[in-house]
């Protein structure tokens, strides 16, 4: 089985368990926790914006931070009406369980870097199935200071 693993950054501007996104917050914070961060807290628009970008992959039948539109994360994460400073995506394809996804980006660098981003304090997360498979998408988010007048 073919697994995959992808994640994008823009600053600025037991086998055959069924994924769910409670378990999968939950399982992140517990990395978080480990490092002596704040947990993340679930946040409806990034959540929209997650869902909106799981649903798409599977039924457009592409697997890249980039729509068949162009759109990148941060565009999704605008367009559901979240003002950020930071925003992050991880993405994967064949974890069967909460678990192996977070030993997957845990193994990952880069996506290792999004779980544990001190900034964060927001996220969303999409799950699609493809035929037997799961896509997962974590939206992770920093949102944006505002001025005091």
């Amino acid at each position: 089985m073919t697994r995959r693993v992808c994640c994008l950054l823009a600053a600025g501007c037991a086998a055959g368990a069924e994924m769910k996104r409670e378990v999968i917050l939950a399982t992140m914070n517990q990395v978080r926790r480990g490092a002596r961060l704040r947990p993340l807290q679930f946040e409806k628009r990034l959540q929209k914006a997650a869902q909106f970008k799981a649903d798409d992959m599977v039924r457009v039948g592409y697997f890249s931070h980039t729509g068949i539109d162009g759109k990148k994360p941060w565009d999704l994460v605008e367009e559901a009406g979240y003002a950020y400073a930071k925003v992050a995506e991880n993405l994967a394809e064949g974890q069967q369980t909460p678990e192996a996804l977070r030993d997957a980006w845990m193994e990952s660098p880069a996506h290792r870097e999004n779980v544990l981003e001190k900034r964060f304090v927001h996220t969303g997360i999409g799950i699609a199935r493809r035929g037997a498979r799961y896509v997962v998408v974590q939206v992770f988010a920093a949102p944006a200071v505002r001025e005091e007048n």
